[in-house]
């Protein structure tokens, strides 16, 4: 399944709202029974995650729970919209500007704060590129992926997939390791 001789990294990628959900304490459950898992048999360590979106804010519950029992585990944070970064450098000063700025939160809840290398502006494109980044960067991705959620739709547009959706079809074109807690597949 996967090689045990480096760290495991894990992404997480959700709908932004839950909608209908029965038991979210079972998901949460399902949810920490596979991370502990994941890490005393595939030696998962690192723990990606983005923004916007209840089942992230899930996620790093869950793992931050796991992280007083395994301290060796790392979170990060993988931002953007909010700066076009166009240097290593000016990427170098962002995340230490931000890490500065919300010094307690932000130092608490993850090791490691990352601006998204693709993302060329705010907006849904920028939320897609941190996405495929993460991603990209991950062995496992673990999704609350819906395949009947819709979006509302806008005056402009004739139909559209959800970030989630575009997330999950990349995962698949990258043949990564996925695990979807919404069991609707």
């Amino acid at each position: 399944m996967v090689n045990l001789n480096k760290n495991l990294t894990i992404s997480f990628v959700g709908h932004r709202k839950f909608r209908e959900i029965e038991d979210i304490d079972k998901i949460k459950e399902d949810l920490e029974n596979l991370l502990e898992s994941l890490i005393l048999n595939y030696n998962a360590k690192i723990f990606r995650f983005g923004s916007k979106s209840e089942f992230n804010v899930l996620c790093h519950k869950v793992v931050s729970k796991l992280k007083e029992r395994y301290p060796q585990i790392y979170r990060i944070n993988h931002t953007c919209g909010e700066f076009v970064v166009e240097s290593k450098e000016e990427k170098e000063f962002y995340e230490n500007a931000l890490k500065n700025l919300h010094h307690q939160s932000y130092i608490e809840d993850y090791e490691k704060i990352i601006f998204t290398e693709r993302v060329q502006k705010a907006g849904k494109a920028s939320y897609v590129a941190r996405n495929c980044e993460m991603i990209d960067l991950s062995d496992v991705c673990i999704f609350y992926y819906n395949k009947n959620y819709k979006l509302e739709p806008r005056s402009h547009e004739y139909k559209r997939n959800s970030g989630t959706a575009n997330a999950y079809n990349y995962a698949k074109q990258k043949k990564k390791i996925i695990f979807n807690l919404y069991k609707n597949l």
